[in-house]
């Protein structure tokens, strides 16, 4: 693969990260209550067959051809997988640090943008 494809094949993947985030934060705070109980429900047992677990896969799927790295790839994705979720539990003590309201649509956006821009660096 070429650099240039290669960099192409990364923007993609950057894209597809992105939406695919976006989708899911959108469904964290239209459904906060039911979302919250699944996420504490993973982070006390976790296990391959949570809606964390598959998320997480999801997320290294999306990145699958792009990064050739598995362990980079996997960590990428669970990185990825835990900021959202860290973000979405903490979305009103994060509104006080970071410089994000998530009560906003385009502001969750505009989070999930920068960090697949940071992980995808």
């Amino acid at each position: 693969m070429s650099n240039d494809d290669n960099k192409t094949a990364i923007e993609n993947a950057t894209f597809q990260l992105k939406k695919a985030g976006k989708e899911i934060f959108e469904f964290f705070f239209k459904n906060k209550k039911i979302v919250k109980v699944s996420i504490l429900s993973d982070y006390n047992e976790y296990h391959d067959s949570t809606n964390s677990f598959f998320s997480v896969c999801g997320f290294s799927n999306i990145i699958n051809k792009e990064i050739n790295d598995k362990n980079k790839k996997d960590l990428i994705a669970l990185m990825f997988g835990s900021l959202i979720q860290t973000a979405f539990l903490k979305s009103y003590e994060n509104n006080k640090f970071l410089d994000f309201d998530f009560g906003k649509k385009e502001e969750r956006n505009r989070y999930i943008d920068q960090i697949v821009d940071i992980l995808m660096e």
